[in-house]
This record gives C-alpha cells, structure tokens and sequence, in this order.
C-alpha cells in the first residue's frame, strides 16, 4: 500500500536525521502507525476514559445543591469536542496508556498551530483531559501510572508595560 510505503521512507530519513516536519509526514506516519497492530497493552480508548469520567463528574456534580444544567451541558459539549479532536490528531482512537508527553504536548500545539485557538481556550482543553487522567490515576484498577497532561498548559495573558502617566500640563 502507498501509504505504508511512503510512511516507511520517511522513517528511513528519521533515522538518518533527515527530518522533515511537514503536516503531510505527520498525517501519513499517523495513519500508518494506526493501521499497525497494537505491540502491548495500550489501555482503553481516550474516547471512553473520557466518557466514563464525564459520567462519574455528573453523578458527583448532581448531588452538590443547586446543579447547574447549562454547566453540565457545557462540560458534555466540550467533552466532544475534546474527542473529536484527538481523533483528528492522532488519526486513531489511542490507548490512554499510548500517551506520554509529548503526544500530549503534540496534540496542545496542533491546536494553537492548526486551529488557531487562543492559549486560554487551549488550556481550558488540557484541563478536562488532565481531569480525566487524574481521575483515571485515582481508580482502583489503576487504568494509567501517571497524567501526560499535568503542567504542559500555555502561558495566558500578554503582559503590558505599565503605561505612562499624562502630566499635569498635557490634561490641561
């Protein structure tokens, strides 16, 4: 197959440090990559980490007083979007366990690169994920050992001299 083929040259040219990190190399080696055989335990898809976490947050966040329908509906919709989005990025639904820092480093610039999402919207992203890995970190099974996304978030805000001050004569 094509794919397969071109993928296998440029692994070659990794290997020989030639690197060229060209989108159209990063969509071919994914797609590679996901048609490959699993090698080990890759742990359960991120798409259902996901949804388990999000209903074990609603069940809790049901009993607090007063729960807030438009936050839990929020919270669902960027759940979705969170999913779609890894299946765009990795081209595969991916193991939790498949996910170190980098993939999870990875997929935070895809979407300052790619989507050209603001910083806040970004981390507000790594945030839900990071949630579910802790969450997954907190099971009694132990689904993952550690949170890929724990402290990658993006710096927020742009700082800004301090402006200077009119003098009394420039007010008048």
């Amino acid at each position: 197959d094509l794919t397969a083929k071109l993928a296998y040259v440029i692994e070659q040219e990794r290997v020989q440090g030639i690197r060229d990190e060209s989108d159209r190399q990063h969509r071919i080696v994914s797609k590679w990559e996901a048609a490959l055989p699993p090698k080990k335990d890759t742990g359960m898809p991120i798409s259902e980490l996901l949804n388990q976490y999000y209903k074990a947050w609603e069940k809790d966040y049901r009993k607090k007083p007063n729960p807030n329908e438009y936050r839990i509906n929020r919270k669902l919709r960027e759940i979705e979007i969170i999913k779609q989005s890894m299946l765009d990025y990795f081209a595969n639904d991916i193991g939790i366990k498949e996910v170190d820092k980098d993939k999870a480093e990875g997929w935070r610039d895809f979407h300052q690169d790619d989507n050209r999402l603001s910083n806040s919207s970004i981390n507000k992203y790594l945030d839900h994920v990071a949630a579910a890995f802790r969450w997954a970190i907190d099971r009694q099974r132990k689904y993952v050992e550690f949170n890929p996304f724990e402290k990658i978030q993006l710096p927020e805000g742009v700082k800004r001299d301090k402006t200077r001050e009119f003098s009394p004569e420039e007010l008048q």
